[in-house]
């Protein structure tokens, strides 16, 4: 008996995850910026900020804030495809948790 019959399925519940992921990224990058401009940056346009810390921390901060800010936008872009690849997967899983060993079916609505 294959050991993939009895495993859980856990491809729909990635896609929050991966969604929630993308976020301390950002996270940091702005209550970091903000911290070390000594609050001059501020959310209300926040496509601004990046231009704002440029002058106002040091470059090794300020690359890792860039950093910061790429992997967050790096996240949020994959993220469709990422869903997508999870949603069209999941019913492949289902499938092969249908078969049994022999002689018997597990119906589609069981929980593998």
């Amino acid at each position: 008996m294959s050991s993939s019959a009895n495993s859980p399925n856990y491809s729909i519940h990635s896609i929050p995850a991966a969604y929630l992921l993308a976020f301390p990224p950002y996270l940091y990058q702005f209550y970091k910026g903000i911290m070390l401009s000594n609050y001059s940056t501020t959310n209300i346009v926040p496509r601004t900020n990046m231009d704002i810390l440029k002058t106002k921390v040091s470059p090794s901060h300020y690359d890792k804030l860039l950093r910061a800010r790429g992997c967050h936008l790096n996240a949020l872009e994959g993220f469709p495809l990422f869903a997508t690849a999870m949603v069209c997967a999941s019913p492949y899983n289902y499938a092969l948790c249908s078969v049994s060993q022999s002689h018997r079916l597990i119906s589609f609505t069981h929980a593998c």
